[in-house]
């Protein structure tokens, strides 16, 4: 919520095909946020049209591109390139250990 996601409110999720999107789905609409898609590799006119439309308050996207969508003033949260690997990773140790 401090961030900008809340009832009412639009995200913005600029992220490539993974499965980090619906991650980050989850983490937009659980404190009741509606998300905006972003696909990063739409051309700089169209992203900035749909920011432009949707004034989302927050984008959510990966490091290395979060120089892409122009948005001034718009709070970000940026996913390292890895962050679903090492999420996977640390759940895959933790059911093993949790077993044993």
């Amino acid at each position: 919520m401090e961030n900008g996601a809340g009832p009412g409110r639009f995200v913005a999720v600029a992220l490539p095909r993974s499965a980090e999107p619906g991650v980050s789905l989850l983490a937009v609409v659980k404190p009741g946020a509606a998300y905006v898609p972003i696909d990063p590799d739409c051309p700089a006119q169209r992203i900035s049209y749909i920011f432009g439309d949707a004034a989302p308050k927050l984008l959510v996207t990966r490091t290395q591109l979060a120089d892409r969508p122009a948005t001034p003033g718009l709070p970000a949260v940026l996913l390292p390139a890895d962050a679903i690997r090492r999420i996977s990773s640390t759940s895959s140790a933790w059911r093993s250990a949790s077993w044993a």
